[in-house]
């Protein structure tokens, strides 16, 4: 429950949110945003509540899985007074299951279709609630290759030697250049 008797104005319940199609918070927020948006002065990102109660930024809540979510509450932007926040701001307070424990990898590689660049990237994610406490580690993996020159069809550049400049060298650089 957040603070003060003001009712939500939409509650989605684990099939609601289900329904959207997303795995994480940073997702559902994106969808949910025509709900979302005040209509009240600048309209900025809603103020974002977990269990009723601040959060340190939304680092820490991004990539909690939505299925450790009981509920989501939009509320009024005057709940978002209450909360130290201006009166243009609605508030979204998700509900977290009281225990849940997951822990998701995803692994991904891209590849160029023409020479030998190579991006893998992995993720890992561990969350444990528990009663009123909850950890929460995301660990990200990614890396690039260099894509030179010499992996793709470019003609080696010339350098004219001497004065008169009638002979030509080759220098290649390809190798070094990306």
């Amino acid at each position: 429950a957040v603070i003060g008797d003001i009712p939500p104005e939409q509650q989605l319940g684990p099939a609601d949110i289900r329904s959207y199609g997303v795995s994480s918070v940073s997702e559902l927020l994106t969808e949910l945003a025509p709900q979302i948006r005040s209509d009240r002065g600048s309209g900025g990102a809603p103020v974002v509540l977990i269990d009723g109660k601040r959060i340190s930024g939304f680092a820490e809540i991004r990539d909690l899985p939505t299925e450790a979510i009981a509920r989501v509450d939009i509320l009024p932007e005057e709940v978002a007074l209450k909360y130290g926040y201006r009166a243009d701001q609605k508030v979204v307070n998700f509900v977290l299951r009281r225990r849940f424990r997951a822990a998701t990898v995803e692994l991904s590689d891209k590849s160029a279709t023409e020479g030998g660049r190579d991006t893998p990237q992995a993720e890992l994610d561990l969350l444990a609630i528990a009663n009123k406490g909850r950890v929460n580690l995301h660990l990200e993996y990614l890396a690039s290759d260099a894509l030179t020159e010499s992996e793709r069809d470019i003609l080696p550049t010339t350098k004219a030697s001497g004065t008169g400049g009638s002979s030509t060298s080759t220098v290649d650089q390809r190798p070094f250049r990306t």
